[in-house]
C-alpha cells in the first residue's frame, strides 16, 4: 500500500516535519522550517522526499512494490508548474515550493 505521509529531516539542521506527498508531482524545493535552507533532491534522487524523508514518493513506492521504474524518472523532462494552494499553503503563493508534473502512466 502506498504511503502519502512522509517525515523530512533537514540534514543542516536535523529539523523534522512530517509532510503530506503529492500524487501528481515531484516537490524539487522544500524550506525547512528550523534554519530556513532550501532542501533540493540529491544526484539521483527525483525528490526532497526520496533524498530527506523517511517514505520515499508515491511513484518509487509503486516501482518497488512492482519492480519496474517510477514514472517520475523517465528521460523525459516533466513540466514545470507552480504548487496549488490547496496542500501548500501560503509557501506555493511565495513561489518557495516548485513542483513538476508526473508523465502520465504507460
Amino acid at each position: 500500500m502506498t504511503s502519502l505521509s512522509s517525515t523530512i529531516t533537514c540534514p543542516v539542521c536535523g529539523h523534522q516535519k512530517t509532510e503530506t506527498m503529492p500524487t501528481d508531482a515531484c516537490q524539487y524545493f522544500y524550506d525547512c522550517e528550523g534554519c530556513k535552507t532550501v532542501l533540493k533532491p540529491k544526484p539521483g534522487d527525483c525528490c526532497v522526499f526520496c533524498s530527506y524523508g523517511d517514505v520515499p514518493c508515491p511513484p518509487m513506492q509503486a516501482a518497488r512494490q512492482g519492480g519496474g521504474q517510477a514514472s517520475c524518472c523517465i528521460s523525459e523532462k516533466p513540466e514545470r508548474v507552480e504548487a496549488s494552494m490547496d496542500w501548500v499553503g501560503k509557501r506555493a503563493e511565495a513561489g518557495a515550493i516548485r513542483l513538476n508534473k508526473w508523465p502520465a502512466r504507460r
